[in-house]
């Protein structure tokens, strides 16, 4: 009866600690991007460098358009933009430090833009970038 009691324990342990590691593992990637407000200056969204301090993510958002920017920063002076628009049905994208979805059809794309799961076939939008210390440009047209 004992060794009973003890196997049912252990597995019950066994069961709980690897459901907690998988919520961890899933909840990572769910970590909130930031958002810098900003308006355009000369065609280009000027966003302070300061902005990654922490992260290699951030959303830019700005009353000229209708969906926000991502901004990535690759290495240590390269970033790249994506239009945060998904390319099958033109809705909104949400962001993570996994990638990027739609949550109105399921598509998926990964931090470079490229499709990762359809029903999207066409990579997202890329904006041009540059960067000037101590600020990244994102250029509009």
């Amino acid at each position: 009866m004992q060794r009973r009691q003890f196997i049912r324990s252990s597995c019950t342990l066994c069961v709980g600690i690897g459901a907690g590691i998988s919520a961890i593992t899933l909840l990572q990637g769910c970590v909130a991007v930031p958002v810098y407000k900003t308006k355009p200056q000369s065609k280009n969204l000027v966003i302070p460098e300061t902005q990654f301090l922490e992260n290699k993510l951030v959303l830019v958002r700005t009353p000229q358009l209708d969906f926000d920017i991502l901004l990535v920063k690759d290495e240590a002076d390269k970033f790249h933009a994506l239009y945060m628009q998904c390319s099958h049905q033109n809705q909104p994208l949400t962001a993570t430090n996994d990638g990027l979805f739609c949550a109105s059809h399921g598509s998926r794309f990964d931090l470079d833009g490229k499709v990762q799961k359809a029903p999207a076939s066409k990579e997202l939008q890329r904006f041009p970038t540059y960067y000037e210390k101590p600020n990244i440009f994102i250029q509009l047209s």
